[in-house]
């Protein structure tokens, strides 16, 4: 497919970066390696659509949606459907805008999808701390893999990926010693993410100003129980299962619900990353309590599906269960529940996915949202592990006279 804005696609790097003057979605990996041996890792997903010769560009970055037009960037809060924020772009340097009124954009890619015809912007400027990296000095023999030496010693690689779009597999920034410092990688995805809903949003002068709307049933507040059964459609219930473990003369007791849209791959997805990361919370938990740094505690984990009631039936269940137990593994399977996915938003409005910590009395203890966070497990088992913790009193041992 030709470029977009009519020009034709260079060789070399050039042909990568035309890659992105057509339609094109990618979920972008990146990892930082930090001081220590430890890496950290996150995910973004976006797209550029080109429509009548202009970019359409979307960012999923969790709980903040970016999209860029017409030379302005609005952002919004995934859980705030009433708030916006705008910034105009400069026209000759957009991404230099980007840069100054965003945090970190692993997406190198932007720059080239949005940058005026004919201007090849730095492939760094949306990563702080990175060296320059003009387009036009990537070079390479191969027609897949590229180089550039930075300012400092640093090095960049890149190499492109052999499907069809021949967009961009890899960019790895090395420090002068060698070793990789943030590696970007990317993967197609099937479809162009859906635009922001932007119409009746209230402006707000500054990103911090987006925060998630009131929820209608808040923290503090019980948990209303909907009508909950397992796949071969015999009742369970949270309240009975938490009394049963009372009444045992257990204390203190949590339940741990990860509901999820069972009607969404990505929100079977993500449930499934943050029931692994709630079992290795738990079990951090208990080994914490093991050796004396917190009370012991009884933690009851279940997945929690809902679908809305038209498609609670046996094809639908029997489809979202088999895309739950590829996404989980060896883990427990949800209980069902026709409640539908607006029982979720009313946790945290328009979340599709949730992990909700309740006590014994089904008191909403806490609400962590899950929408796009399919690659923060780590982050998801630190959530669940902190709101636990916190409720946990640390034994005080006897001190020495």
């Amino acid at each position: 497919m030709a470029p977009a804005h009519g020009q034709p696609a260079g060789g070399g790097f050039a042909a990568v970066r035309d890659a992105y003057r057509t339609t094109i979605a990618e979920r972008i990996t990146v990892e930082v390696a930090g001081a220590s041996s430890e890496t950290g890792a996150a995910g973004v997903e976006w797209s550029v659509v080109w429509a009548e010769g202009k970019p359409v560009a979307r960012i999923d970055l969790g709980r903040l949606q970016i999209e860029i037009s017409e030379g302005v960037l609005w952002a919004v809060h995934r859980h705030n459907p009433t708030l916006a924020f705008r910034a105009v772009l400069d026209e000759s340097d957009p991404v230099s805008t980007i840069a100054e009124v965003m945090p970190p954009l692993p997406v190198p890619q932007l720059g080239w999808a949005i940058a005026p015809p004919g201007r090849a912007p730095d492939c760094a400027a949306l990563l702080p701390g990175l060296p320059a990296l003009p387009a036009g000095a990537m070079v390479g023999d191969d027609p897949k893999t590229y180089r550039a030496v930075m300012a400092n010693g640093w090095v960049a690689r890149a190499s492109r990926r052999e499907d069809v779009s021949g967009g961009l597999s890899s960019l790895i920034f090395e420090t002068p010693e060698g070793a990789p410092a943030v590696t970007v990688t990317s993967v197609l995805l099937p479809a162009p993410l859906t635009r922001l809903v932007l119409e009746g949003r209230e402006p707000v002068s500054s990103l911090t100003d987006l925060k998630a709307a009131p929820a209608d049933i808040p923290i503090g507040s019980t948990l209303p129980t909907p009508g909950l059964m397992t796949r071969d459609f015999e009742p369970w219930s949270l309240g009975e299962t938490l009394s049963a473990a009372r009444d045992a003369g257990l204390a203190p007791i949590f339940g741990v619900l990860v509901l999820f849209d069972a009607s969404k791959v990505d929100s079977i997805e993500v449930a499934a990353a943050a029931n692994r990361a709630t079992s290795d919370a738990v079990r951090s938990l208990r080994r914490r309590a093991k050796f004396g740094e917190l009370d012991s505690a009884v933690m009851i984990v279940r997945p929690v599906a809902v679908l809305p009631v038209d498609l609670f039936l046996e094809k639908p269940i029997s489809s979202a269960l088999e895309r739950w137990r590829r996404a989980a593994g060896e883990t427990s399977d949800p209980v069902w529940s026709s409640a539908g996915p607006s029982f979720v938003s009313r946790l945290i409005p328009g979340a599709a996915a949730a992990v909700v910590v309740v006590d014994d009395a089904q008191t909403v203890l806490q609400s962590i949202p899950l929408d796009g966070r399919q690659l923060e497990e780590g982050a998801i088992r630190d959530e669940v592990e902190a709101a636990l913790a916190a409720r946990l009193r640390p034994i005080e041992l006897p001190t020495t006279p």
